[in-house]
């Protein structure tokens, strides 16, 4: 397992740009994921601050 790992990084060593972008797409990836998660979260399960929410009704004009 240990050779692997230094298999690896070496590899990664002499293909900077790969690195790069390998390392850019996936904090990417995870900023999405948690601007994501926290819209989810705010928006469909957080309850409303309200006494009973669930009887809360919308009523257009």
């Amino acid at each position: 397992m240990p050779q692997d790992v230094r298999i690896a990084v070496r590899a990664l060593v002499r293909a900077p740009a790969f690195t790069l972008t390998t390392i850019l797409t996936l904090a990417l990836a995870a900023g999405a994921n948690a601007a994501i998660l926290a819209v989810v979260y705010g928006v469909m399960l957080k309850p409303l601050p309200f006494p009973e929410p669930e009887r809360l009704v919308a009523v257009w004009p």
